[in-house]
């Protein structure tokens, strides 16, 4: 019963090293194909149209990007404030993952 008791402790350890081994190799895998978007001040952006619009509804012929909206400052870890092209403040804050780059 000891050996038992002395053999799964040694399985366990040997399955939490594996866990920490493929952990690593998955954060070494995204990390090499991540894209950070990054955005300064008086940049041009879209926005995701169907997060602000009402669920009501067909999408189909909706646009899929609202804007040009203009970056007023940035919110820190990824989010942003931005102001409409007359200058007209907007309250929220938005993620870049929901923000793509405008070019007139």
């Amino acid at each position: 019963m000891r050996l038992n008791l002395d053999l799964l402790e040694g399985e366990r350890e040997k399955a939490i090293f594996q866990v920490a081994f493929y952990q690593q190799r998955l954060k070494s895998y995204y990390n090499e194909r991540a894209k950070i978007r990054q955005f300064q001040p008086g940049d041009l952006m879209l926005r995701k149209a169907y997060i602000t619009a009402q669920r009501q509804g067909s999408k189909k012929m909706k646009p899929n990007w609202e804007g040009p909206y203009v970056i007023s400052r940035s919110g820190g870890k990824g989010c942003y404030m931005f102001d409409t092209i007359e200058g007209k403040e907007i309250s929220r804050q938005w993620n870049a993952y929901h923000l793509q780059r405008y070019y007139p």
